[in-house]
């Protein structure tokens, strides 16, 4: 607890679980989970977040080591930024590190898994633009590597494989750019800049007359990327331990998956890029939020 304040991506909140609940929907794309924002009886700005029928990794106490999830809900007070209630399959589970576990792994193995699995439209090798090229190699490695994570956290590796594939096929919740998502973007950096960079994005592959699917493309760059970034800085590792098992799931990926690849030796940034369509969206991202323009990669490459 006390070395926590060595990490690199130290937050002043690391140790409050309720507060890193409300981060993680707020600023990665869980957001997109939010189904309804009002008023509650002490006047608190409430926001209900909902991630319905996944498959979450677990122990070997549970059997084949997956938990289906009928439903995840959380309820956050935008204006506090803390996590006031959250339920399992209609159980409580309070707002400590057993909630946390969950959350991240709905985020994990969840909708994280979804950005993988729909980037691979975008993830054409043989594309003429070298850009795309370059993203589409990444992208397909990283993809045929992620399938088999399991054997870093399950006793069973397959457990795992058939936990993304189910999460996979089921994807994101229904949602767009409606008033409760505009007003969680209002509390959200994440949501803010990604909001504002999609329609920047649509811009910069219409004029480079890009013949690809746009979505998956931006999904491939700017939303897995950030997914990356502000999830590492959303939840301390340390506080991923569940309190009635043994197995750390959810400590494990955030340890391994949550830290993206720092451009040493490889630099797929998109800063990196001196020309073609990266070097414009680029400068385009940067006029919103030059901090998260920097951390855009051209593809998928942990």
């Amino acid at each position: 607890s006390v070395a926590r304040r060595w990490h690199p991506k130290y937050q002043e909140f690391w140790g409050d679980p309720a507060r890193q609940l409300a981060e993680l929907c707020l600023e990665t794309s869980l957001c997109l989970g939010v189904v309804t924002v009002g008023d509650d009886e002490s006047g608190r700005r409430v926001a209900i977040f909902r991630f319905v029928d996944w498959l979450c990794p677990a122990g070997t106490e549970v059997p084949g080591e997956i938990l289906p999830v009928s439903m995840l809900e959380l309820q956050v007070d935008l204006n506090a930024r803390r996590a006031l209630v959250c339920r399992v399959n209609g159980d409580s589970v309070g707002v400590g590190n057993d909630a946390l576990c969950f959350l991240y792994l709905a985020l994990s193995g969840y909708h994280h898994t979804v950005l993988h699995a729909y980037s691979n439209w975008a993830a054409m090798p043989h594309h003429e633009d070298p850009h795309v090229r370059r993203g589409a190699m990444w992208t397909l490695a990283t993809n045929a590597v992620a399938l088999y994570t399991g054997r870093v956290c399950q006793h069973d590796p397959r457990s795992m494989e058939r936990v993304l594939k189910y999460n996979g096929r089921r994807g994101m919740a229904r949602h767009g750019s409606g008033k409760y998502l505009q007003e969680v973007s209002q509390h959200s950096r994440f949501a803010n800049f990604v909001l504002k960079a999609r329609r920047v994005f649509m811009e910069t592959v219409v004029e480079e007359g890009l013949e690809i699917d746009v979505e998956a493309l931006f999904l491939m760059t700017v939303v897995h990327s950030l997914d990356h970034y502000m999830a590492g800085l959303c939840v301390d590792p340390h506080d991923l331990v569940r309190t009635d098992s043994d197995h750390r799931a959810a400590q494990v990926v955030r340890l391994i998956f949550s830290e993206p690849l720092e451009p040493v030796l490889v630099n797929t940034r998109l800063s990196a890029v001196k020309d073609g369509w990266p070097k414009t969206l680029f400068t385009r991202l940067a006029a919103i939020d030059s901090d998260l323009a920097s951390r855009v990669d051209v593809g998928i490459a942990y």
